[in-house]
């Protein structure tokens, strides 16, 4: 055997030993990250019991948990007592582009049902305000998922001020342009 074929042999036999010591060690971490992956995660604990949202005898929706994605002002406000839903007629009119756009918006309020007793006069109220808002609306305004988070912010501000507070939000539940 020459010095060349002893070095080459001596060569391999580093890169198996090499090899197989890699493989021991990630075998050994595999096995270790599969006994973390297979034991079974421990319930997170709530410090409240999560209550479904179950209609009322008004056929509103009443829920006191706060909204995934919600501000902690709206969820602090939902905590502090029960909350329902309740849908305005869909309104169309005329954005200010001219009588070439039209707008069909059709949303629904989420409101403290103890604090405001009768819904329905603050609906033709916010309606008209709605309206009123909409008119001054270019098309371009609303373009987009920026346009229509700012659409939707304005209105829920706009009807939080008309109810002096007793309105959450407002929620777009559909909105089509044309």
């Amino acid at each position: 055997m020459s010095d060349t074929e002893s070095k080459t042999a001596s060569d391999t036999m580093t890169f198996i030993a090499i090899t197989l010591a890699m493989t021991v060690v990630i075998a050994i971490a595999g096995a270790f990250v599969g006994m973390m992956l297979a034991r079974t995660p421990e319930p997170l604990k709530s410090p409240e019991p999560p209550a479904s949202e179950a209609p009322a005898s008004d056929g509103k929706h009443v829920s006191s948990t706060p909204a995934h994605g919600e501000t902690p002002s709206r969820a602090s406000a939902r905590k502090a007592g029960k909350t329902a839903l309740k849908e305005l007629a869909p309104i169309v009119t005329n954005l200010s582009d001219g009588n070439s756009s039209w707008i069909r918006l059709q949303v629904a309020i989420v409101y403290d049902p103890d604090t405001l007793t009768h819904p329905d006069i603050l609906i033709s109220e916010l309606t008209g305000d709605i309206v009123a808002y909409l008119r001054s609306l270019s098309l371009r305004s609303i373009e987009g998922s920026a346009g229509l988070r700012r659409l939707n912010e304005e209105l829920s501000e706009r009807a939080s001020i008309r109810s002096e507070g007793a309105v959450q939000e407002l929620v777009i539940q559909s909105l089509v342009v044309q």
